[in-house]
């Protein structure tokens, strides 16, 4: 038992979860948790907790990508037209995931195979996808079956089904991780030089996050789709960075090699109800951004600390088992 639960304190992600669980009970306080504020609380910031498990992945390998936030806005105009022009929804559905995945085939493809910075490259893809979204959709616009927007912002057993889709995918994050692809990537993020020296195809796993960033990305933004109605050209500015900023707040080293998909997405949690918070709070609008940033880089330090300590004591029970050996 006591095992276990050190195991649990030592995990990347416990630092943010006792975060989290703070400003759960800040935000109960403040406003209460109704059935319709954690159904709106999941469904708003689903796309940022999809958009976070995807840089999560490519961060562990070693790379970096602020184009996802670019990559969502596309998929929103692209999946609002395909239906708004009468395609059928299962097909509309799948297109738009191939295209967010062939999105993230290019990232991959330009990163891994061609070697080129994952800073400078995906900057430059962020341009081009904001560019292709404005071409399909200059305008704010379009409209969502009402069976789909209902049953994405229903519940199944008092369960909102965006937070059933995100456990669904944090699943499939869980299982690559487990998986020997899994241990190549954290092994590519901590060493890629010496990786591919042990035999591992580095520019093949590199591919393969980027890919899997995609697909991910593309989930949300469907459902970013069915919670606003329509597509927006400008939606997806902010999410890179915020879910850049989740992963490092939920232990993701962005060095590379080290944290999970879990613990990235307690920080974009975290972050939704940072700014719940702050609204709660009547801080006057023009504040809102100050505050925010104050919490959320205090609540990075601490996290930060938490980490360090929980990994320190992790080195120590190493050197003693070294010892005793």
């Amino acid at each position: 038992m006591r095992n276990s639960l050190m195991k649990i304190v030592r995990n990347t992600a416990f630092p943010i979860f006792v975060l989290l669980i703070a400003f759960i009970i800040i935000n109960g306080a403040m406003s209460g948790f109704t059935s319709s504020f954690v159904v709106g609380f999941f469904t708003s910031n689903f796309a940022l907790c999809c958009v976070t498990i995807g840089t999560a992945v490519i961060i562990m390998g070693g790379g970096i990508d602020v184009s996802l936030g670019a990559m969502v806005a596309l998929i929103n105009c692209i999946f609002t037209q395909l239906v708004e022009h009468g395609w059928n929804f299962g097909l509309a559905v799948v297109v738009s995931l191939l295209i967010s995945m062939a999105c993230g085939a290019l990232n991959g493809t330009v990163v891994g195979f061609f070697r080129v910075s994952p800073m400078l490259a995906t900057f430059g893809s962020l341009s081009i996808f904001s560019g292709l979204a404005l071409t399909v959709l200059p305008l704010p616009g379009g409209t969502m079956p009402v069976g789909f927007r209902n049953f994405y912002m229903g519940t199944i057993a008092g369960i909102p089904i965006a937070l059933l889709i995100i456990i669904a995918l944090l699943l499939l994050a869980f299982l690559v991780h487990r998986s020997p692809l899994g241990t190549k990537i954290i092994a590519v993020g901590l060493d890629a030089p010496k990786s591919f020296i042990s035999g591992v195809r580095v520019n093949s796993v590199t591919f393969f996050t980027y890919v899997f960033a995609g697909f991910v990305c593309g989930v949300g933004a469907i459902g970013l789709t069915a919670n606003m109605g329509g597509g927006d050209p400008n939606v997806g500015t902010a999410l890179s960075m915020s879910a850049i900023a989740s992963c490092v707040i939920g232990g993701v080293a962005l060095s590379g090699g080290k944290g999970n998909a879990l613990g990235a997405v307690f920080g974009s949690l975290f972050f939704g109800l940072l700014i719940n918070t702050v609204i709660a709070a009547r801080t006057p609008s023009f504040q809102q951004g100050m505050i925010r940033g104050i919490i959320l880089l205090v609540g990075m330090i601490v996290a930060a600390v938490l980490l360090r300590g929980t990994t320190s004591t992790r080195a120590k029970q190493l050197r003693n088992e070294g010892a005793n050996d």
